[in-house]
């Protein structure tokens, strides 16, 4: 008598290879997507790298001139300073002037103020 094989096991071992299958398949589909993406996220990354590269190559003379206008500006602050104090009378004695106007000079107050008032005479 040949022994009997229990052939269930086999079967329910096979069995799922079909959703296996199924689950392979959808990981491929997204690894060539994948694969699609960041071969065009490394295309756009070595554009960037070629302008950034050119961006620095035409910045770089600039650095020593920077450094001069610094320079330069730094000796010329304390007249800058001078200047600023010598002009803020001149400042406040304009702002003094155009806040009564030209026409303001004469008349009483209340005829300034009327002249203001009305729209048609205003200056």
């Amino acid at each position: 008598m040949i022994p009997r094989l229990d052939l269930a096991p086999i079967r329910d071992a096979l069995g799922i290879l079909p959703g296996l299958l199924r689950e392979l398949r959808a990981i491929r589909e997204t690894a060539v997507r994948l694969h699609e993406e960041v071969r065009l996220m490394r295309q756009a990354v070595e554009r960037v790298e070629a302008r950034t590269g050119a961006v620095h190559a035409a910045v770089e003379p600039l650095d020593g001139r920077l450094d001069e206008v610094a320079d330069a500006v730094g000796r010329l602050e304390p007249q800058l300073i001078e200047v600023s104090d010598a002009i803020h009378p001149l400042r406040r004695a304009t702002g003094l002037l155009t806040r009564r106007g030209p026409r303001e000079g004469n008349g009483s107050a209340g005829e300034r103020r009327a002249r203001t008032d009305d729209p048609l005479q205003a200056p």
